[in-house]
C-alpha cells in the first residue's frame, strides 16, 4: 500500500504552535515518507495525542483537549485532530542573578534587563532556552570564558498555570587580550597596528575582534582576513590573537560606461582605480569624462592619515571644461585635502589653486586663485539608500585673498539640508533647502565656477541647469552672490519598491537679497533598487525666469 496517501488535518491552533505540532506528529512524518503499511498508520494515530501534547508543552499548554479521528479514503487515509490547547501557563516569577566582580557588573549592565522574558508573559520554552544561551554567550564574549550557570531552573505549577524562572550565573575571572601577532605581507605592520582597537592587557571582548575583521575588509587592501582568538593557548588569563591576511587577486579596477544626466547630457566615462599602490597603503584614482556639456581629466593620489581608519590626505589635479547656455569655462586645478570620515559625519580641510578661463556670451575673463576651504557634514538615517526617517546637513566655507596669489578677495559659504520622514506607512515627506552667500566686491571678479546659479535636477526643477540667476545687459545668465532654494516632496509607495510623488520647488540666484523666486511643480515615478533609486520626473515652471525643462531623470540614494 505504499502508493496510498495520508492526509493530516489539524485545527484549533495556528502559528508556531501549529508548526510544532505538525513537525512532532509522527503520522504526518510517516505520510511524507510515502512508504508505510496499514498497521503503521493505526499505531501512529493512537500515538498522535501524545505527540500533540509534547508539541504543545513547550508553549505553556499542559491541559489540551484532543479529538482524533482516522478514516479510510479513496486515496488512503485521512487523520483529523481538533485541538483545544486549554489554558496557557504564564511566568509569575523571574529571577536572574549574575555573580561576579565589580568589573563584570559594570561590563554587563543591569542583570534584570538582560533577558527578554518578562513576568506576566506566556511561558515559551524555546524562548527561555534561547535567552539562557544568549546571556551565557554574551558573558563569555566579554571575556568571562569560564562563566557557567550554578542554578538554572524552570519550575512549573500546572494546577496554578504558573511558571517560575531562576537563573544564577557565575562569571569567573575576565580574560585579557594577549600577544597580538600578524601573519601578512600586504601592508606594513605599523599601518596594520592603527586598525587594531585593543592592546595587550585590555579586557577581552569578542566584538572587538569582529570589528577589526570588518574594518580590515573595508580597507580593500586584503582578499581574505582572519582574526583568531587562540583560546586554547591562553596563559595567565591572556588570550593570544592572530591576524592573518591574504592579498587581493587584483588591485586595479577599470570602469567604462556610457551615461546620461539631465543636467549635463550624454557622456562617455573611463575610470581607473588602484586600491593599493604600495605597502604604505597609498591609492590612486584617475578619470576621463567626455560629454555634451562637461569634459574632464582627473588624477587623485591618496595616502592614509595618522588614524587611517578615519583620516586620509589626497592630492589631486584636474582639468575641467563645462558648457551651459551661453557660458563656456575651462579650468585647471591642483590641491590637497585632509578628510576625516566616519559612517555618519564628514569633515575636511582643503587648499586648491586653480586657473580658469571663461566666456559668457560676448564677454570673457580669466581668474587665478589660491583657495583654502572647510567642509563639514552630518547624516543620520535608518537607511542611506532607502530612508524612512533621517536627515543630512552640510556646510562649506571657502575663500581667497588678493594678497595671497589670488586675483580677488572673497568669502563663500553654502549650507544644504535635507530631511525625510514617514508620518504614515507608505507615505514619505521629503524637504530640502539650500542657502549660499558670497562676500565679494563684484560678482564679476569671480569666474563662473565660484558663482551661484539655480535651476536643474538638483535645484529648481522645471528649469534647465543653471538658467536661473542674474542676467547681463544682453540676457545672459551670469550667476550671483546669493542662493536661496527649497523643495517639498510627498511620496507614496503604490507597489513594492515602486513609488509615485508630487513636488514643489522654489529658488533663485541673485545679487541682492530678494524673495523674487522661480517656482516649479511636478510629479514623478520611481523604483527602488539595491544600489539606490531611479526616478522619472515631469516638472512644470510657474514663472517666466530661466529656460523651461519638463523631464528629469534622477539616479542615486536618498542621502
Amino acid at each position: 500500500m505504499a502508493e496510498d496517501l495520508i492526509e493530516v488535518d489539524v485545527t484549533g491552533i495556528d502559528g508556531q504552535v501549529y508548526d510544532n505540532v505538525m513537525a512532532r506528529l509522527r503520522i504526518n512524518r510517516l505520510g511524507l515518507s510515502g512508504d508505510f503499511e496499514e498497521r503503521d498508520v493505526n499505531r501512529l494515530h493512537r500515538l498522535a495525542p501524545r505527540d500533540i501534547e509534547s508539541a504543545l508543552a513547550p508553549y505553556g499548554f499542559y491541559s489540551p483537549v484532543i479529538d482524533a479521528t482516522l478514516a479510510v479514503t479513496e486515496n488512503g487515509w485521512k487523520a483529523e485532530y481538533w485541538i483545544d490547547p486549554g489554558r496557557q501557563v504564564y511566568i509569575t516569577d523571574l529571577s536572574v542573578t549574575i555573580v561576579g566582580s565589580e568589573e563584570s557588573m559594570t561590563a554587563l549592565g543591569e542583570p534584570e534587563e538582560i533577558p527578554s522574558l518578562r513576568i506576566g508573559t506566556p511561558l515559551n520554552h524555546p524562548l527561555y532556552e534561547k535567552e539562557k544561551r544568549n546571556l551565557l554567550q554574551r558573558v563569555r564574549a566579554l571575556g568571562f570564558l569560564d562563566a557557567s550557570y550554578h542554578v538554572s531552573e524552570l519550575r512549573i505549577d500546572r494546577r496554578a498555570y504558573s511558571a517560575e524562572i531562576e537563573l544564577v550565573l557565575y562569571t569567573g575571572l575576565r580574560y585579557q587580550f594577549g600577544d597580538i601577532k600578524s601573519k601578512q605581507n600586504v601592508i606594513y605592520d605599523d599601518l596594520l597596528q592603527h586598525f587594531i582597537p585593543f592592546e595587550k592587557g585590555d579586557p577581552f571582548d569578542r566584538t572587538l575582534l569582529q570589528h577589526l575583521q570588518r574594518e580590515l575588509y573595508q580597507t580593500n587592501y586584503f582578499g581574505r582576513v582572519t582574526v583568531d582568538a587562540v583560546i586554547g593557548n591562553a596563559d595567565d588569563n591572556q588570550i593570544p590573537i592572530n591576524v592573518i591576511t591574504d592579498p587581493r587577486e587584483y588591485y586595479n579596477r577599470y570602469n567604462f560606461g556610457l551615461g546620461y544626466a539631465t543636467d549635463t547630457g550624454a557622456n562617455i566615462r573611463f575610470d581607473w582605480q588602484n586600491q593599493l599602490l604600495n605597502k604604505s597603503g597609498h591609492r590612486a584614482f584617475s578619470s576621463l569624462l567626455l560629454g555634451d556639456q562637461e569634459n574632464h581629466i582627473l588624477f587623485n593620489y591618496q595616502v592614509p592619515g595618522l588614524n587611517p581608519k578615519f583620516e586620509t590626505i589626497t592630492g589631486s589635479m584636474k582639468w575641467n571644461r563645462e558648457l551651459w547656455e551661453d557660458t563656456d569655462t575651462g579650468k585647471f586645478s591642483a590641491g590637497a585635502v585632509y578628510e576625516y570620515r566616519t559612517p555618519v559625519s564628514y569633515g575636511a580641510v582643503s587648499v586648491v589653486g586653480f586657473d580658469e578661463d571663461y566666456s559668457i556670451g560676448s564677454t570673457s575673463g580669466r581668474g587665478k586663485f589660491l583657495m583654502p576651504g572647510l567642509h563639514r557634514s552630518l547624516t543620520r538615517a535608518d537607511d542611506i539608500i532607502n530612508t524612512q526617517n533621517g536627515y543630512r546637513w552640510s556646510i562649506d566655507l571657502e575663500g581667497a585673498s588678493a594678497a595671497i596669489l589670488s586675483d580677488a578677495s572673497f568669502l563663500k559659504v553654502r549650507f544644504n539640508g535635507r530631511a525625510i520622514t514617514t508620518p504614515i506607512t507608505k507615505w514619505r515627506l521629503i524637504g530640502a533647502a539650500s542657502f549660499g552667500a558670497i562676500l565679494v566686491d563684484s560678482i564679476g571678479d569671480l569666474p563662473p565656477s565660484l558663482r551661484y546659479y539655480a535651476g536643474g535636477e538638483k535645484s529648481v526643477r522645471g528649469y534647465k541647469y543653471r538658467t536661473l540667476g542674474p542676467e547681463d545687459n544682453t540676457g545672459n545668465i551670469i550667476g550671483g552672490k546669493y542662493l536661496l532654494a527649497g523643495s517639498v516632496t510627498v511620496e507614496r509607495e503604490v507597489l513594492e519598491n515602486f513609488r509615485v510623488s508630487a513636488f514643489y520647488d522654489a529658488g533663485n540666484a541673485m545679487n541682492e537679497w530678494s524673495l523674487d523666486l522661480a517656482h516649479g511643480i511636478g510629479v514623478g515615478a520611481g523604483v527602488v533598487l539595491p544600489f539606490g533609486q531611479v526616478k522619472l520626473e515631469l516638472a512644470y515652471p510657474l514663472t517666466e525666469d530661466g529656460t523651461a525643462q519638463y523631464v528629469f531623470i534622477r539616479v542615486g540614494t536618498d542621502f
